[in-house]
């Protein structure tokens, strides 16, 4: 879709959220109250600097008062069909609460990005990842499932496992953080399995809290014998809206139509234009999110632009994750 079209969606769709968090949940009708904005004044993604921000912090407080969603959810609880704990650079945990809508569009957004990645219909995937609290398990799963691909759950710790059963299963992809693909290998390394031998395509590596994406990929690649791209979310946003492309030249925003992105200078928070170059802290809003919207979020991820345009034809600016606030 051209980027006009894009944004008179978004423009579109962020009147009805801000409109909807307002009226629905006290925690946004005390925070724009506090700043005497009126949900008519947001009407287009231009307006957004007119809200105040809202950071994991904030969250974490608003819940401790009455938990598990504090003020903050937009729907009768008897519609919410899941809740994860989302618990960044081990702060306090916060609640996010999905929706049956909800749970299928973070599994669309995913599987924008995942696609992206180079995951398909004829890939067996094995998720190596933790399957509980935390959104890395079940909402990674269905992403790769709304690819098309066959997915192979399977809970970190267990190398072991897996390790004996890969003839049975023969994924042609792995699915995990840097960190656990380099367990993995050695474990298989002390079972006295080379892993070069068992025909894995893909690795497709799931961006880690401390953000050190390149140099673990690189290295993946020398381990496993095979080409290795990044995908990236943030949990309390969607677990996955970004990815890399055939390119790997930088992560493409794919959150399209769910959620709007800005950029801003960390210390002062002043809006910086999304182009080439740029540098600063990735701002998210939901346009689609019925449970626990969140508007103007601060992700804490630090980024550089590195484009807007890309030859594989996608729409979505590309940035690389530099650092945390």
């Amino acid at each position: 879709m051209p980027a006009s079209w894009i944004r008179r969606l978004e423009d579109e769709r962020l009147a009805e959220q801000v409109t909807r968090c307002y009226e629905e949940m006290p925690f946004y009708r005390r925070k724009l109250d506090g700043v005497r904005v009126r949900p008519e004044q947001v009407r287009r993604a231009e307006d957004l600097p007119r809200l105040p921000f809202t950071t994991h912090d904030e969250l974490v407080e608003d819940e401790s008062h009455d938990p598990p969603l504090g003020g903050r959810v937009c729907v009768d609880p008897i519609d919410v069909v899941r809740l994860h704990l989302v618990s960044p650079d081990q702060r306090g945990a916060v609640a996010v609460a999905y929706t049956e809508k909800d749970a299928s569009t973070s599994a669309q957004v995913g599987a924008r990005a995942l696609w992206a990645s180079g995951a398909r219909p004829d890939d067996v995937v094995l998720h190596y990842a933790p399957f509980g609290l935390s959104t890395d398990g079940m909402t990674v799963n269905a992403a790769f499932e709304a690819t098309g691909a066959t997915v192979v759950p399977v809970g970190a710790g267990e190398a072991a496992s897996v390790l004996s059963r890969w003839g049975a299963v023969q994924p042609t992809a792995l699915s995990t953080t840097t960190t656990r693909a380099l367990e993995l290998a050695e474990a298989a390394r002390e079972a006295g399995v080379d892993v070069h031998t068992l025909g894995l395509g893909k690795v497709l590596v799931r961006v880690e809290q401390d953000r050190r994406v390149e140099p673990g990929q690189r290295l993946l690649e020398e381990v496993w014998g095979a080409p290795a791209s990044a995908f990236y979310g943030v949990p309390e946003i969607w677990c996955i809206l970004a990815a890399e492309c055939d390119e790997r030249d930088g992560l493409h925003f794919l959150g399209h139509g769910t959620v709007v992105a800005e950029l801003v200078e960390p210390r002062t928070g002043r809006a910086a234009a999304i182009e080439p170059g740029a540098r600063g802290e990735l701002v998210l809003s939901h346009l689609e999110r019925e449970a626990t919207p969140l508007l103007r979020f601060r992700s804490g991820d630090l980024v550089s632009i590195v484009d807007t345009e890309c030859p594989c034809g996608r729409t979505g600016f590309r940035f690389r994750v530099v650092g945390s606030t």
